[in-house]
Formats: structure tokens, sequence, C-alpha cells
């Protein structure tokens, strides 16, 4: 980012000198795959990694088999020739979810591809967060410099923001925007 920085700092002429379909095409092959990283649930993130897991160790299996048919003198146990029967179902199982982020995403998104949010201009953390976590004991021991007010310390207090939803319920909430509309109409 401060390579590119500093290249628009050398040559300002370059700041949107891009074609509006370029523009485009990039929008829809980044925003999808932006959007689909914050779609997932936890849930549904650890089934994905137990699924990865579980094909990668198949894929194990199915290595030891090939070293077997070609001269190794260690067989494959019955329990390890049903786990890499199972690896198709699992291989399916893992698209057919990929498949449904994908989707997802691309619903997620779709309007923002020709009328994309406006870019940030200030990445800093806001104000109220620019503040150093505090242990509670630290905190209690130390309560007298805030002021004994716990609302004046926002990194120590439960301090939540609903004005801006994190992107992962952002984009949640579009895919269920999109389909009430869908249904709607």
């Amino acid at each position: 980012a401060l390579v590119i920085h500093h290249l628009f700092m050398l040559d300002p002429s370059i700041e949107g000198d891009m074609l509006e379909e370029e523009r485009i095409r990039l929008r829809k092959k980044w925003f999808p795959k932006l959007a689909g990283k914050r779609l997932l649930t936890s849930r549904q993130k650890k089934d994905r990694a137990h699924l990865l897991s579980n094909i990668e160790h198949c894929r194990d299996i199915a290595k030891k088999q090939a070293e077997y048919e070609n001269g190794s003198d260690v067989p494959l146990q019955v329990e390890q020739i049903d786990k890499l029967k199972a690896l198709p179902s699992l291989q399916a199982e893992l698209s057919a979810l990929e498949k449904l982020i994908e989707t997802k995403a691309e619903e997620a998104v779709i309007d923002l591809i020709k009328n994309p949010p406006a870019p940030l201009t200030d990445l800093r953390r806001h104000d109220e967060h620019r503040v150093a976590h505090i242990s509670k004991s630290t905190r209690a021991s130390n309560i007298e410099f805030w002021g004994g007010a716990e609302s004046d310390m926002p990194a120590t207090a439960s301090y939540h923001t609903n004005e801006n939803p994190s992107t992962a319920e952002f984009f949640r909430n579009r895919v269920q925007h999109n389909n009430v509309t869908r249904l709607d109409t």
C-alpha cells in the first residue's frame, strides 16, 4: 500500500486513469471474493475446515494405496479403505458449500458493482477505539485516573457501536435483503 501511495505521489495523473469497463470487470471479480470471506457463519467455517481436513486425510490414504500398489509392504486397513470411499462425497459436499458461498456473495454485491461504496478516506481506528486494552485488575486498581467513570474507558468496557456493522453482518444483511426483495417482486 505504501509503494502504491508513493507512486501516486510521484505521478498524481495516474490516479483514476482506468476505463469504467475495466473497473466493473475488477469489481465483478473482487467484490464477490471479499463478500464470500464474510458470509460464512462460525459453524460453517468450522464445517468447511473439517471437510478440508478430511479430504486431505483421504488424499494421504490414497497416496499410501498408490505406494502399496507400487510394491510397498504396508497394506491399507479396512477403516482406511472406508475413509477413502468417502472421498467423492466429501469433495461433493465441499463443492456444494463453496458454490453456495459464491452464489450468496454474488447476490450480496450485485448492486455494488455498478454503484460502489465511497472509498475510505481515513483508515485509522475511530477515536473512541484508540485506547490501549487494559485488564480488569489494572482497571480496578487505577480507576481514579479515569475519574471513576468506566464509560470514559471504551477499550476496557464492553463498547459496541451499532452505526457501523461488521463486514460479515453487512454482507449477510445484503443477502437477506436481496432475497426479501426478490420474493416481493
